[in-house]
């Protein structure tokens, strides 16, 4: 059995048809109003909606690692306008952007793989096996949480690719003012943050 695709279609016409061999697809009609009764100047004026966006994406499971993939980003909308999403079996058509999902994903023997953002190295990252820090755009693998909190616990500046920083942006709490912080190539975290994941996963 061939795997679902999605027809998308505005007034009556296909823009779209998205799908992929094993993955996710998503389509998100989103409208965001940033001031007060925003949507009365939005409905009543003439031409595409302001902040009324469609995207039709998702990530592409290949072989050699996880691709994030786009059909459509952002059709101009109106009042009035009908989106027709139909259920299909036919091929899909080539997205418009395709580019290698961060942290870099690959599925091995059943096992889901994801490149460290700290060693570099491919870890096993499926939420069963733990410690490790996952974020949209970044993964710690165990071994680099462990090594980072020794390296704060010992005071040491540097630990094999890890070396100590302040006033860095932690990947995990988004803070600028962290006194103590570990970093390696363009990833940081705090010891706040490293300290908190560890307690709740290896508690004493």
């Amino acid at each position: 059995m061939k795997p679902p695709c999605f027809d998308v279609s505005k007034n009556g016409k296909k823009i779209v048809r998205a799908g992929v061999r094993g993955g996710v697809v998503s389509l998100i009609l989103t409208w965001v109003g940033n001031v007060s009764e925003a949507s009365k100047p939005s409905a009543s004026k003439k031409g595409p909606v302001a902040g009324l966006t469609l995207r039709v994406g998702g990530i592409d499971q290949k072989p050699d690692g996880d691709k994030r993939v786009e059909w459509l980003d952002n059709p101009r909308l109106c009042v009035g306008d009908e989106i027709h999403i139909r259920i299909t079996d036919e091929e899909p058509d080539k997205p418009l952007r395709s580019e290698r999902k961060t942290p870099h994903t690959i599925s091995k023997e059943g096992v889901q793989l994801a490149e460290c953002s700290f060693c570099l190295r491919m870890q096993r990252s499926d939420p069963t096996f733990r410690p490790a820090i996952r974020t949209p755009d970044h993964f710690i693998c165990t071994r680099c949480l462990i090594l980072a909190e020794r390296m704060l616990d010992e005071d040491s500046d540097q630990l094999f690719h890890l070396h100590r920083t302040t006033g860095k942006k932690c990947l995990l709490c988004s803070s600028y003012k962290t006194k103590e912080s570990v970093s390696a190539w363009k990833a940081h975290v705090c010891r706040a943050c490293i300290d908190k994941t560890m307690k709740h996963v290896i508690p004493n």
